[in-house]
């Protein structure tokens, strides 16, 4: 019952505070979305994680987690099926291009309750992030090395797309379909015409006439 009082009058105080710094200063503070809080484990352990307009931040835990959505690249929720409980969120940053010692290129949040995967695709999309989905984990580092030995070759072939499960479906029935159209086109080839048919009964039974004539 303290801690609660206690948790109430420093989150006045602090409002109090933010509210005289915006109209004094051109600052403006970034208010987490209690609703939008999700659990996940982006270090060794669970934490409650929440959503701000610009940020995923975790201020409770130490050392804090803030991750600065300007930052990021794309999102990939990994391990989505639908006999899992929990799946994993990676956010590549922007100029993963150039390896750099001085900042991961990627951070993941793993183990992230299968229930909230809709409601964090809604805020990415307000978030203007692409995000992909996928069955399995990716090993990151490789995958960006070998996308940096080469980035001309990445970005001719349509980038992040390869990430695109739907795209790979539609394209694997595409060539489905043209197996199929081949194979159409293969018995059509094979097939007799009708009227070809006809004429060679009609000439086949002239011969065996004939041939009868010749017998008798």
């Amino acid at each position: 019952h303290r801690e609660r009082e206690f948790r109430n009058r420093a989150n006045k105080t602090f409002l109090k505070f933010s509210r005289e710094v915006e109209e004094r200063y051109a600052l403006e503070f970034d208010a987490p979305y209690r609703q939008l809080g999700f659990q996940g484990a982006p270090r060794n352990s669970a934490v409650f994680l929440m959503p701000t307009v610009s940020c995923i931040i975790d201020l409770i835990e130490w050392p804090p987690f803030i991750l600065n959505l300007s930052d990021v690249e794309i999102a990939h929720f990994e391990r989505v099926h639908f006999q899992l409980k929990n799946f994993d969120l990676v956010f590549v940053f922007k100029g993963f291009e150039t390896e750099s010692s001085k900042q991961d290129a990627f951070t993941r949040i793993s183990a992230i309750p299968m229930q909230e995967l809709e409601t964090l695709k809604k805020f990415l999309d307000e978030q203007q992030i692409k995000y992909y989905e996928g069955p399995a984990n990716l090993n990151w580092n490789n995958t960006l090395k070998l996308i940096r030995s080469d980035l001309e070759a990445f970005y001719e072939d349509d980038g992040w797309e390869f990430l695109n499960m739907d795209a790979a479906d539609d394209e694997e029935a595409g060539d489905g379909d043209d197996d199929e159209d081949s194979v159409e086109e293969g018995d059509a080839a094979f097939e007799v015409d009708e009227e070809e048919l006809e004429d060679s009964e009609d000439s086949d039974s002239d011969e065996d006439y004939s041939d009868d004539d010749d017998e008798y």
